[in-house]
């Protein structure tokens, strides 16, 4: 085994499947942010849970809000993506279903189910901001969806819309996320606003 360089920290290996040191890093502080909390956990937390000293995981990441910035950003940046597309889509009954299908999938893929973060009270601070501005962007997205299809009240339905694809949150932490679980919120937001058709027609 080699000799670590005195005060230098020591770099950490990829893991048997492939995870860059970030990935590990990441990984053990989703896990303890969704655990204790992100106020209760610190990078010497962090550090111990990936088995390296302190100083070695400043040599990967710049501190702890960056963490919380990059895993809370990876639980809203898959339905993000593309939703100008989609809010393109001229069937707005369609586009609302993909939406929240695409938004139920990325709170369920988050490690350690990380949406239980988005009541931190840390996220009004300035440096969370990105955060903030991301979600205010889905919200918006919801919102004008249900404008489009109900007209009136379109932010307080849309709002709801978003409310309830949020379930996926508390029913991962029950353990009890059901296998159609997209398809049910879905045909809860199309009846939220009003809409005529709930489900597809069958070919």
């Amino acid at each position: 085994m080699s000799k670590a360089v005195a005060g230098r920290p020591r770099a950490l290996a990829r893991t048997e499947d492939g995870r860059s040191a970030r990935e590990q890093i990441l990984d053990a502080a989703a896990e303890l942010f969704a655990s204790r909390g992100y106020a209760a956990t610190s990078t010497r937390d962090i550090a111990e849970r990936v088995g390296i000293r302190q100083a070695s995981l400043y040599y990967h990441v710049a501190g702890k809000p960056q963490l919380l910035l990059e895993l809370l950003d990876a639980s809203v940046r898959p339905t993000l993506d593309g939703l100008d597309e989609l809010l393109a889509e001229p069937d707005s009954v369609a586009a609302l279903r993909a939406l929240v299908h695409r938004d139920v999938q990325t709170l369920r893929d988050a490690p350690h189910n990380l949406g239980v973060l988005y009541l931190t009270p840390e996220l009004g601070d300035p440096e969370f901001g990105a955060i903030r501005e991301a979600r205010a962007q889905l919200r918006a997205a919801y919102e004008q969806l249900a404008e489009r299809i109900a007209g009136g009240d379109g932010g307080i339905r849309g709002a709801a819309c978003m409310q309830l694809v949020e379930m996926v949150i508390e029913l991962r932490q029950r353990d009890a996320v059901p296998e159609d679980v997209a398809e049910q919120i879905a045909d809860a937001c199309l009846r939220v606003v009003g809409a005529a058709r709930t489900r597809p027609e069958p070919e």
